[in-house]
């Protein structure tokens, strides 16, 4: 697996990242996946 694109990082402390790839902009914490379930928060 490699580092996605089109992401924020918006908490370093929680892990919050948000994915800028579609306008949806889900909130994914570590470990979850995003509304489309194309993006997942390893680490």
């Amino acid at each position: 697996m490699k580092e996605a694109m089109f992401y924020e990082l918006i908490d370093k402390e929680k892990g919050i990242i948000k994915c800028l790839l579609c306008p949806k902009e889900c909130l994914i914490n570590k470990g979850q996946v995003g509304f489309c379930r194309a993006r997942q928060n390893i680490d």
